[in-house]
C-alpha cells in the first residue's frame, strides 16, 4: 500500500496541535514505512512552521529546531523524497477541479495534494481536512482521517 500524507498530517507530527495525538497514534499503528515527501510538502510544511513563528504560536528557536528535525528525518529515511512532475500534477489538479469543484469545497492546494496523490499512484490518502478527505474519496482514493 502506498500512502499519501497531506500537510495537515505532517504538521501534526512536527508542530504540536489538536491533531498531534491522533497523528502519533496513527503513525505508531502503521507499519512505519517512510512518509513520501514531495516538493509540495516541503514548501507547505516549512512555510507553515515559519508562519507559526510569525503568528506567535512558536518561538523562532522552536521553529528552527522543527526545520532541523524535518531535515534529520529526510536523512534517516523517516521522510522520503518523492519526485513530482509539476506540470503533470498541476494539469491533473485542473482536471480534478473540473470534475469536483462545481459541487465540493476545493481550495487550490487541496486539489493539488489530491492530484499529487493520484500522480504518484498512492492508494491511501491521509488527512485531517474534511473537505480534502471528501475530495480524495470522490477521486477514487481510499481516504483516512486518523483518530
Amino acid at each position: 500500500m502506498k500512502f499519501y500524507f497531506d500537510t495537515s498530517y505532517l504538521v501534526a507530527l512536527y508542530v504540536p496541535n489538536d491533531h498531534t495525538s491522533a497523528a502519533l497514534r496513527h503513525r505508531t499503528r502503521s507499519d512505519r514505512q517512510p512518509i513520501l515527501f514531495t516538493p509540495l510538502h516541503r514548501l507547505e510544511l516549512r512555510t507553515t512552521v515559519r508562519q507559526c513563528v510569525y503568528n506567535g504560536l512558536l518561538k523562532q528557536s522552536a521553529g528552527r529546531q522543527i526545520l532541523r528535525n524535518i531535515e534529520e528525518d529526510l536523512e534517516d529515511g523517516t521522510l522520503k523524497h518523492e519526485p513530482l512532475d509539476w506540470i503533470a500534477s498541476l494539469q491533473q489538479a485542473e482536471m480534478v477541479a473540473e470534475r469536483q469543484a462545481w459541487t465540493k469545497s476545493c481550495r487550490s492546494l487541496d486539489l493539488w495534494h489530491v492530484s499529487s496523490a493520484l500522480e504518484i499512484q498512492a492508494d491511501i490518502f491521509v488527512t485531517f481536512d474534511k473537505d480534502q478527505f471528501a475530495l480524495a474519496r470522490a477521486e477514487g482514493l481510499q481516504a483516512i482521517i486518523p483518530i
